[in-house]
């Protein structure tokens, strides 16, 4: 199982542009692109009408269901507390830094910009 999960994950990095490199995807930091990659990338193609605090919540919930397989997959140490803890702080550093370059950037937070 957990050879299935390592291979979804690599398959997930690459879609992403995130480092095939096993080895480092248990960092949070990575973990961190990983939940923010793939919000964006759901959130652009599947659940489109997803907007606000909405976005939040669906982002805890990739985070956790990440941090879970990366416990199933053997990249990250621990049990399934440690396993969720792991995935909600991937997720706030993600939101941290989906709503700092949105304010940097200039950006309207997670509602799309109007049209002319």
């Amino acid at each position: 199982m957990s050879r299935v999960i390592v291979v979804l994950v690599g398959l997930l990095a690459q879609v992403l542009g995130i480092e095939a490199d096993q080895a480092q995807w248990g960092e949070l930091g990575i973990a961190t692109l990983f939940v923010w990659g793939s919000v964006e990338l759901l959130r652009k193609k599947v659940f489109t009408a997803l907007d606000g605090v909405q976005v939040h919540l669906f982002a805890g919930g990739v985070g956790v269901a990440l941090g879970i397989a990366f416990g199933l997959g053997e990249i990250i140490p621990g049990g399934a507390l440690d396993w969720v803890v792991f995935g909600i702080q991937a997720t706030l550093y993600a939101t941290f830094a989906d709503l700092f370059g949105k304010k940097v950037g200039g950006g309207s937070g997670n509602s799309p910009a109007p049209t002319a």
